[in-house]
C-alpha cells in the first residue's frame, strides 16, 4: 500500500513531535457574577511553531469571536480587540484563561485551538449565577387552636436558581417541608422549644439562617392575647362615648323643645308640642281682688 508524500510527512510529524493532546473540563464551569473565573486547559508539549487561540461562542451559537492568540513561535500573545472582554481577559502560563469580573453576557461556549501541523480542539461551557445573600428565617402564618402550628419560611434577597435545606437542632421536633423546600410546617406543643438552620445555596455559593425562639406558641398565645384584650377595651371605649354622645344629644333637644314651649304657649297650631312638658309645667293661677271706693261729692 503507498501512501501519499504528504501525508506521510505529516504523519512523520506527528510520530516525532508525539500526538498533541488538549483536555477541557467536560462539566460547565460554573462562575459567581461580578467575580474572576478560570477555564483551564491541558495541553501537551507544543511544537515550537504551535499557535493556540481562544475563542468565545454566546448562548445563540451563531457567531464566534476571538479573544486572544499565543504563537509559541515568537512566544508572544495577542490580544483582539472588542467591547465585550477589553481589559478583563488574561491568559496564563498553562493557557488557562482567565476572565475578570464575569457578567451575564459572558455565558456560553469558549474554544480553545491548537494549530500545529494539525489542529486540536477542546470547549469550556461557561454558567454564571447571582450569589446568594440576605437569607432569613421568620414566621409566615400561625395556628392557635387545640393544637399549635407554625411555618417558618426561609427566603434570600438575591440568588438564582436557590436550593433550601432545613436542619433541625437538638430536641427540635421534626416538621413537614413545602414542595420548594421554602416553608417548613410544624405541630408544636405549648412548652416546646425550636431550633432550626436553613441553609440556601446554588452552584457557585451558599448562606444559612437560624431560627431559635423558647415557648414559641406560649409567645404567640400571649400575643395573642394582647391583641384580645386590646381589641375588647377599645370597642368598650367607643360603646361608651357612644353612648354618651347620644344623652348629649338627647338632652339638647329636648332643651331645646323646653325653650319653644315657654315662648309659644302649651298648644301651637293645635297641637302639644311636648306631652311631658304639659304635664310638668304647672298652670297659671288668676286672682280677683275686690276693693270699696268711697266718693265724697261736696
Amino acid at each position: 500500500m503507498s501512501i501519499p508524500c504528504g501525508g506521510l510527512l505529516l504523519w512523520l510529524m506527528s510520530a516525532a513531535v508525539g500526538a498533541l493532546d488538549v483536555k477541557a473540563p467536560e462539566y460547565p464551569v460554573n462562575a459567581s457574577l461580578r467575580q474572576p473565573a478560570w477555564l483551564p486547559v491541558q495541553v501537551g508539549d507544543l511544537p515550537p511553531d504551535a499557535e493556540i487561540t481562544w475563542k468565545f461562542t454566546g448562548k445563540g451559537g451563531t457567531s464566534s469571536s476571538n479573544i486572544v492568540r499565543y504563537e509559541a513561535t515568537e512566544k508572544r500573545m495577542k490580544y483582539f480587540n472588542g467591547r465585550q472582554f477589553e481589559g478583563r481577559v488574561k491568559l496564563l502560563d498553562n493557557f488557562t484563561l482567565e476572565i475578570d469580573s464575569v457578567r451575564l453576557e459572558d455565558v456560553g461556549t469558549y474554544t480553545v485551538s491548537v494549530a500545529t501541523p494539525t489542529e486540536e480542539q477542546a470547549h469550556v461551557y461557561l454558567q454564571a449565577y447571582e450569589p446568594v445573600s440576605g437569607v432569613r428565617v421568620e414566621v409566615a402564618n400561625s395556628s392557635l387552636g387545640h393544637s399549635c402550628n407554625l411555618t417558618l419560611r426561609c427566603s434570600a434577597a438575591a440568588g438564582d436558581e436557590l436550593n433550601f435545606g432545613w436542619s433541625p437542632g437538638a430536641g427540635s421536633p421534626l416538621g413537614q417541608v413545602s414542595d420548594l423546600g421554602d416553608e417548613l410546617l410544624l405541630s408544636l406543643g405549648a412548652s416546646d422549644r425550636i431550633d432550626y438552620a436553613c441553609t440556601v445555596w446554588n452552584p457557585v455559593s451558599r448562606q444559612s439562617a437560624n431560627f431559635t425562639r423558647e415557648r414559641v406558641c406560649e409567645q404567640h398565645s400571649v400575643s395573642m392575647n394582647r391583641v384580645i384584650f386590646i381589641v375588647a377595651i377599645v370597642l368598650s371605649i367607643c360603646v361608651f362615648l357612644c353612648i354618651i354622645f347620644a344623652v348629649y344629644i338627647f338632652c339638647r333637644r329636648r332643651q331645646s323643645v323646653s325653650l319653644r314651649g315657654k315662648i309659644w304657649g302649651p298648644r301651637h297650631n293645635g297641637a302639644s308640642i311636648c306631652n311631658d312638658y304639659e304635664n310638668t309645667t304647672p298652670q297659671s293661677q288668676v286672682e280677683t281682688v275686690y276693693a270699696t271706693v268711697h266718693v265724697n261729692y261736696s
